[in-house]
């Protein structure tokens, strides 16, 4: 878990959801997410579908907005033809999905949205220092979510326009000069 600030100074954790945490008083715009959070996510988690990750106030067991990342591979061809000729010749490629982001309505204007999807992004570079991603897939529910992927720096598929990805490279250039993370088994801690 660690403290995440956004630019109106409101204090958020982001980590792993866990038993503690109030999921039946979230709610957002979305009724499959507002479901998918309090009938499914703990679910889940616990079989290793996805991984969910939630954000709340320091103290306070409500959930203030989660997002979720599995594995997830993309068909080669999918990638602009420029990008594709720097890939290894496989038919696939390893990516993680960012299946699910939400932030309760509460908090609607307060930059939660894009503080959890700047958690993601550090989760899929952290990941991908681990085992290999090459992408962060999402698929965008409708058009204004679509907007805010790609104001963020996702591309779009050509074959399917409201799914996007970010390269690892690409979302490599976002961390701090030198802040790559590095690990080793001593960095493990089994519960």
């Amino acid at each position: 878990m660690h403290e995440a600030n956004n630019d109106l100074g409101n204090e958020y954790i982001i980590g792993p959801l866990e038993q503690r945490h109030d999921r039946a008083a979230f709610s957002c715009e979305s009724e499959p997410l507002n479901d998918y959070l309090k009938t499914f996510a703990r679910q889940n988690d616990s079989k290793r579908v996805s991984k969910v990750y939630v954000a709340t106030r320091q103290g306070d067991k409500a959930i203030c907005g989660f997002y979720t990342l599995s594995a997830h591979q993309v068909e080669i061809p999918r990638f602009p033809e420029d990008m594709q000729r720097k890939l290894p010749k496989y038919t696939h490629l390893p990516a993680l999905l960012l299946g699910r982001l939400a932030r309760d309505s509460s908090h609607r204007g307060k930059g939660l949205g894009g503080l959890l999807l700047g958690d993601a992004i550090i989760m899929f570079v952290l990941t991908s220092s681990i085992v290999g991603a090459a992408a962060l897939v999402v698929d965008a529910k409708d058009e204004n979510a679509k907007k805010f992927y790609a104001e963020n720096g996702f591309l779009t598929f050509a074959d399917n326009p409201m799914q996007l990805y970010m390269t690892f490279q690409k979302a490599k250039s976002y961390m701090p000069a030198g802040a790559m993370p590095t690990f080793s088994k001593e960095d493990i801690r089994w519960k």
